[in-house]
């Protein structure tokens, strides 16, 4: 497994789908994961420190595990099948591990909220390499992208 962290939310400029981008930080690999607009604006104000005045879904989540004293040891983006992607939570409730099966998004709108480590299964890289158009390399396709890409979600 590979330690990753978020490096930003950009826009799908075909599908105007957000698209997460994660990036190893053992060898900069980089990783986009299409998601929904709402979880992209939940990962979007916690890399910007948004406080809501009333808490949105995520943020329940972490204060329910936190009441229960339960800590979000990390999360894991465990595979990639047919397209999608596949994560898991790592919780320690009490000295025992319990894994919960999570949406990407959701796995890192919470890790990001909790500050809790990311991890990407090498097999990942591995699937996606397998399963890209060999016209269209992901290597290509990040490469191209700009700064500007990388910014602020908009709605």
């Amino acid at each position: 497994m590979k330690q990753a962290e978020v490096i930003g939310i950009l826009l799908d400029e075909n599908s105007k789908v957000p698209i997460v981008v994660l990036k190893t930080l053992e060898d900069n690999m980089q990783l986009p994961i299409w998601i929904g607009p709402v979880e992209a604006m939940a990962i979007q104000n916690a890399l910007d420190n948004v406080e809501p005045a009333r808490p949105m879904t995520h943020d329940l989540i972490k204060e329910i595990l936190f009441g229960l004293d339960v800590k979000v040891e990390r999360v894991v983006i465990t595979s990639l099948t047919d397209n999608t992607f596949y994560a898991n939570l790592v919780l320690n409730s009490k000295g025992n591990e319990v894994i919960i099966d999570s949406r990407p998004s959701d796995a890192i709108a919470i890790a990001l909220r909790t500050n809790s480590p990311i991890f990407i299964k090498e097999e990942v890289f591995e699937t996606l390499k397998k399963e890209m158009d060999p016209d269209k390399r992901l290597s290509d396709y990040l490469d191209s992208l700009s700064p500007e890409d990388f910014g602020k979600y908009k709605m």
